[in-house]
This record gives C-alpha cells, structure tokens and sequence, in this order.
C-alpha cells in the first residue's frame, strides 16, 4: 500500500510531516506566514483558509465511477474524520455540464476539464497543522490520502491552499 500511495513521485504524507515539523519548529516558516498575512488584498477573509484538490479520475474509470466513490465511500471518510481534523467545512464540486465545460476548456487550448474539486475549510494554517499534528489526526490525513489512490490521478491532480476573497456576493 505504501508503494501506491507514493505514484507519480508524489509522497504527499512526507509533505504533510515536513509542513507540521515546519510549524511546529520552524521560525522561517511562522515568519513567512506572517509575512503572507500581511501581503493579503482588503476584504480576503483573513480567518478561514481551505485545502483544495482538483481531481481528476484514474485512467480507465468512468466520470459516473468516479463520482460515485468519491460521493458515496470518500466523502464519508472525511466527514467521520473532519472533527478529528479541525475540517469546518467540506465542499464537493461536482463536474455536470461536460459538453459546456469541454468547451470552455478548448478556448484556452487547456486539457480537458477536472472531474471535481474538494475543499476542506479550516479557521486557519495554524488550527490544519496543528490538529495535524496530532497522532489522531496524522492518521486521519493518512488514512484520506490513501484513498485517494483509489479514484484519483494524482500526478494530474494539483492540490493547493488558499484564500477566499470575497469580491461580489460575500461579506466585505
């Protein structure tokens, strides 16, 4: 399972450790945090950050197969685990519309389009890595991101963190 888990080169549970040891010891890292902070455009909602993956679906899996398990056996792996990880909300993004997004894609000459995105919320960097790093919780994020293998082609699936800005329809 171990060898799965690190496909494409990607070895997302070290990343995860390196960004907890960094939190939890690292000076140059609280201080480039704070320096995002500051960096940061009026009306961003400075308090909730959110961890983002584009997926996009194993070769030889149907876009239906896909959204099955991910809807019916991975989201109810995170939402049994979401208390144990600090996670305030969790946003499936469903891919409908695959003519309209197909399209659209072919506009901009880019590949075709994801199949979903998760967002996973939490009140900041520092409340993710700090229930992170916690037995429990490490765990917890193991045990997800091994799933992923299940459904998901990691080397083409980019996963990010950020922050909302609010710019029409939110509060200011």
């Amino acid at each position: 399972m171990e060898a799965a888990f690190d496909r494409g080169g990607l070895a997302d549970q070290d990343l995860v450790k390196r960004a907890v040891f960094d939190h939890r010891h690292g000076e140059q890292s609280r201080a480039a945090l704070d320096d995002n902070k500051k960096k940061i455009r009026p009306g961003a909602n400075r308090n909730m950050i959110k961890l983002m993956v584009c997926m996009r679906r194993q070769p030889g899996m149907s876009r239906r197969d896909f959204q099955h398990y991910w809807r019916q056996v991975h989201g109810p792996m995170a939402i049994e685990r979401a208390a144990t990880l600090g996670i305030r909300r969790y946003v499936q993004n469903v891919t409908v519309h695959e003519e309209i997004s197909s399209a659209l894609a072919a506009t901009r000459g880019t590949t075709e389009p994801y199949d979903g995105i998760d967002s996973l919320y939490w009140d900041s960097v520092e409340a993710m890595l700090n229930h992170l790093s916690t037995p429990e919780g490490g765990r917890a994020a193991s045990e997800l991101f091994l799933d992923h293998i299940n459904f998901i082609d990691y080397p083409n699936s980019p996963i990010f963190i950020g922050e909302e800005v609010d710019l029409v329809g939110g509060a200011v």
